[in-house]
């Protein structure tokens, strides 16, 4: 990639841009994989409770899903799941169930021709509409924009 990128460097035209921004985005997507790995992976104090709660919204995170349920099938309130949660893994149970369905999206919005309502079911969001705003305010730029920037 970084071949690429410098190739691109002395290009001024549109489509030089383009690609060039292309390139960067998938260096910036890679980084954010990788740090989310590697912080996972990292845990160095076990928590039997809280890879359950992981597998548990891994599991059933493009369902309509409820993290009040969750928490009371741990036997822990809300506020004990979403602290102790956050000290496992670094994020929000609600953080992270937004990572998963949002990598989802972003994958059928570049992988498939489905409408934005279509994705947003598949992703577990009620609507086109609320899914389109969640969207944009996590990536900085709505589904339809990012498929036409990430489509080759």
């Amino acid at each position: 990639m970084l071949y690429y990128l410098n190739q691109l460097l002395s290009g001024h035209d549109l489509v030089d841009r383009s690609r060039k921004d292309h390139i960067l985005q998938d260096i910036w997507q890679l980084h954010c994989m990788e740090s989310d790995y590697f912080h996972l992976s990292e845990i160095s104090v076990k928590d039997p409770l809280m890879d359950q709660a992981l597998m548990k919204i891994k599991e059933d995170a493009f369902e309509p899903f409820n993290m009040k349920s969750l928490s009371t099938n741990l036997n822990l309130s809300p506020v004990q799941f979403t602290r102790r949660f956050r000290a496992y893994t670094g994020m929000t149970p609600r953080d992270y169930l937004s990572h998963l369905r949002l990598d989802k999206a972003k994958n059928l919005l570049t992988k498939s021709n489905l409408t934005i309502e279509e994705i947003a079911i598949r992703c577990g969001y009620d609507n086109g509409l609320y899914f389109s705003r969640v969207f944009s305010k996590k990536m900085k730029t709505s589904p339809s924009q990012y498929r036409r920037d990430h489509c080759i």
